[in-house]
């Protein structure tokens, strides 16, 4: 590396830094929740009448979007954006969808508090994976990130855990000790 005095064989190429939290992402079993938003969204893209119906109907209302966005399993990195604008039109999607399917899922709290649990997290874990991406980053930024994101992460899980004691004694979070991230 010329003036610098550096060995440019001595560094190292790194490809694919981002694959742990790939498949951090990936262990999240919300397949109650994926599963119907999938199908939903799948009903309304896959289907040229509907997906044109649907854009109409997103325009008669003045919704906040004007479509839904697809989800491809290969490209996880979707997941996010699709769960979140998903979420955002949930009521316009059901409203749409009340003439073609019935989800009874819709009407239940409790699955679309996990539906929001689920969107925060899945754009957590995101955020970052999506920084990491591209040309031309130093290893030290990319190290960075990454304990951040370790560290944010330790906080909240921490700060759940000191909730859920409070709230049960017995809780199941009470089995388990946090340790924070190494250095």
């Amino acid at each position: 590396m010329g003036s610098q005095n550096i060995d440019s064989g001595s560094l190292i190429v790194l490809h694919c830094i981002i694959h742990q939290e790939a498949l951090c992402a990936k262990t999240i079993n919300f397949q109650h929740v994926t599963n119907i938003l999938v199908k939903a969204v799948n009903f309304i893209r896959s289907r040229g009448l509907n997906h044109h119906e649907f854009q109409q109907l997103m325009a008669d209302i003045d919704a906040e979007y004007s479509d839904v966005k697809y989800f491809c399993e290969v490209r996880w990195l979707s997941k996010a954006g699709m769960l979140k604008k998903a979420n955002d039109l949930l009521e316009e999607i059901v409203l749409f969808l009340d003439m073609f399917l019935d989800i009874p899922e819709s009407r239940n709290k409790e699955w679309r508090c996990d539906l929001a649990f689920l969107v925060d997290i899945t754009d957590h874990l995101s955020a970052p994976n999506v920084r990491l991406q591209g040309k031309d980053q130093l290893i030290n930024e990319m190290f960075s990130l990454i304990k951040g994101f370790q560290v944010t992460h330790w906080v909240i899980s921490r700060e759940n855990s000191l909730i859920l004691k409070k709230q049960s004694p017995r809780s199941r979070a009470s089995q388990y000790q946090l340790h924070p991230p190494t250095q």
